[in-house]
């Protein structure tokens, strides 16, 4: 008899398991150019590319968060990838290829932004990421019901 509480992947789906020494992960997302590319970020402050193939890290840079990496969205472009921490009002944008920084921007600063529903507070915590289609846009949410745009 089959347990209920065990599941079978699916045969399209193949799984692959991410191995890491790090206090915890928090964030893990497809590279949506590039099927055998993941990312991470997590505890220790770090983002990581991974080769999905072998497992093994292909990258590595420090975010330069207040804490850690909470959040990681890459663009659909698969040219950036956004992170941020719920421990302060910055995102930061990285390069997918290189991993170099590219940009930090204070999602707490009103100015620079095409679209605020209400100004974030210092105090307010990243809760979401995502680029438009066209990878040009980034949205930021947080735990103050705003969001830039």
């Amino acid at each position: 008899m089959d347990d209920p509480k065990t599941k079978q992947w699916p045969k399209h789906i193949r799984p692959c398991i991410i191995k890491h020494e790090c206090d915890s992960l928090s964030a893990i997302e497809f590279n949506v150019t590039n099927r055998n590319l993941a990312y991470s970020g997590g505890a220790d402050n770090m983002i990581r590319k991974w080769d999905l193939r072998s497992g093994e890290i292909l990258q590595e840079q420090l975010a330069g968060h207040a804490i850690r990496v909470f959040k990681l969205e890459p663009s659909l472009n698969g040219l950036f990838i956004a992170t941020c921490d719920y421990n302060d009002c910055f995102v930061k944008v990285f390069s997918a290829e290189s991993l170099e920084p590219i940009q930090s921007l204070d999602a707490s600063d009103f100015e620079g932004w095409i679209h605020t529903t209400t100004k974030l507070k210092k105090e307010s915590v990243c809760m979401s990421l995502a680029f438009s289609p066209n990878s040009k846009l980034l949205a930021v949410g947080d735990s103050g019901c705003g969001s830039n745009i």
